[in-house]
Order: structure tokens, then C-alpha cells, then sequence
């Protein structure tokens, strides 16, 4: 079973993805040195884990700030979890937002335009 865990930083994000417990959660500030290397592990877990998922996976995502190398390999993230729901795989997004925080609801908007999975955009606090 697949599990990877990256204690987030200052400028690095939490992600927990638990193939056991189907949870695949990101969130924090995003603006590390290499979003590339950080965010091709989550890829690679995807890959790993995307055509054995016998299970629905809730993909939650809920950022403080992201950077624009951030803002890209989140998008190529969600372009492959989109690859893997078109072959039927139950994958669904929560993007979760501060109340206050329009960027991130925007950003949000602008994925679930982009892209077909169940896409739920949640307001907290």
C-alpha cells in the first residue's frame, strides 16, 4: 500500500496521500524552491496508486498562498486525477478556502472550469 507524507514547512505544503485510508490531502503555503521535486512525488504516488483504486478518493486541497511554479504542478495534478476519473476511478476534489481569501476561491473557480471531476469549492471559518 502506498503512503506518502511531507511534513509541511514555512514554504512547503503538507501532503498526506494514504492509499489504506484513501485520504489525499495538500494544504499550507506553497512557494518551496523546487515545486517540481515536491509536487513529482505526488504525481508519482498518483501514477502508483491510480489504476488499483477500488475505493472513491476525496482529493482535498486548502492553501494559504501558492506560487506560480506551485499553481502549475497543482494543475498537472489535477489534470492526471481527471486522467484516472475518466477511466472510472471515484475521484472527487474539495478545495477548500479561508473565507476571506478571494484568490484562492478564484483559483479554485478557475480550475473546476478546466477540469470535469466533481469539483466542490468550500468556504471554512
Amino acid at each position: 500500500m502506498e503512503l506518502f507524507v511531507h511534513k509541511g514547512t514555512d514554504d512547503e505544503p503538507e501532503i498526506i496521500l494514504d492509499e489504506i485510508k484513501s485520504k489525499f490531502h495538500i494544504s499550507g503555503i506553497s512557494t518551496p524552491e523546487d515545486a517540481i521535486e515536491i509536487y513529482t512525488n505526488v504525481l508519482s504516488w498518483i501514477d502508483k496508486v491510480g489504476p488499483n483504486l477500488n475505493s472513491s478518493l476525496t482529493c482535498e486541497f486548502f492553501f494559504i498562498y501558492l506560487s506560480s511554479a506551485s499553481h502549475k504542478m497543482i494543475f498537472a495534478i489535477l489534470k492526471r486525477l481527471e486522467d484516472f476519473w475518466k477511466k472510472g476511478k471515484d475521484i472527487k476534489v474539495d478545495w477548500k478556502y479561508e473565507d476571506a481569501d478571494d484568490d484562492m476561491r478564484e483559483l479554485a473557480e478557475d480550475f473546476s472550469d478546466l477540469i470535469e471531476i466533481p469539483f466542490k469549492i468550500i468556504c471554512v471559518y
